[in-house]
């Protein structure tokens, strides 16, 4: 019996010291439950901070784009008085050089007798633009523009051949033969009807049965042919669709 109450006793005492252990957590949970709710209560404001630092990082480079964007622009409105100064002089001397050139080259060099003629004169334009700019040099611009005017001056001498005429220029077509409007021709080169009666206006027509025919030329204008006598179908001669005014 003496010996048995000494095991029940340190029985009970190691179930007590449990016991007390479990109580004992009990508060130590609470505690570390309201320490994390503590760490999460503190951290709420460092998110706030976080996001109003992201908001002052995104208006400073707002502000560092609107100041490169106005640097942008003082620089375009900058130059120098030797920058203006070559800009004067190149503008004047590709001037004169034009002038040069159109005076031995004939005065078919602005006119627009084919789609060839056209492209010249667009591509002597742009040379000059390019050289006033400063986008290419004086003496490249000199050179573009008399190669250009070279080449028109042999396009115009292989022109009188009929197969090179054929190869450099568009071929004529009729849109009006008489009164009667041509719209698979109209179709064909996308010339609407509202383009064709804006042409036969401009040429004072007040009736359709005041036309004779309209043909669009190879340089993209359109001719209208009306009043007094029938035309000479002789020119129609290579117009596409001449055989409708017989």
């Amino acid at each position: 019996m003496d010996r048995a109450a000494p095991g029940r006793i340190g029985h009970l005492g190691v179930r007590g010291t449990v016991t007390d252990a479990v109580a004992a957590d009990r508060p130590c949970g609470r505690s570390v439950t309201g320490l994390r709710s503590g760490q999460e209560h503190r951290r709420a404001p460092t998110s706030a901070r976080m996001t109003s630092d992201d908001v002052a990082d995104r208006r400073g480079r707002d502000g560092d784009t609107a100041e490169t964007g106005a640097t942008d622009v003082e620089a375009e409105l900058a130059a120098s008085w030797t920058d203006l100064g070559m800009a004067v002089l190149s503008g004047a001397v590709i001037f004169v050089a034009v002038i040069t050139y159109t005076r031995l080259a004939g005065l078919r060099s602005f006119s627009k007798m084919s789609s060839f003629d056209f492209a010249s004169t667009v591509a002597i334009g742009s040379t000059m633009a390019s050289v006033g700019m400063g986008q290419s040099s004086l003496l490249v611009g000199l050179a573009v523009l008399a190669a250009f005017y070279g080449m028109q001056v042999v396009v115009a001498l292989l022109r009188r051949r009929s197969n090179i005429n054929a190869l450099v220029d568009n071929e004529p077509l009729l849109l009006m033969a008489g009164n009667r409007i041509l719209h698979d021709h109209l179709a064909a080169t996308r010339v609407t009807v509202e383009d064709v009666k804006s042409k036969l206006r401009e040429a004072n027509v007040g009736t359709y049965d005041q036309v004779h025919a309209v043909v669009l030329e190879t340089t993209g204008d359109i001719s209208v042919l009306h009043g007094g006598p029938p035309p000479d179908l002789d020119l129609f001669s290579g117009v596409r669709g001449a055989d409708l005014l017989a």
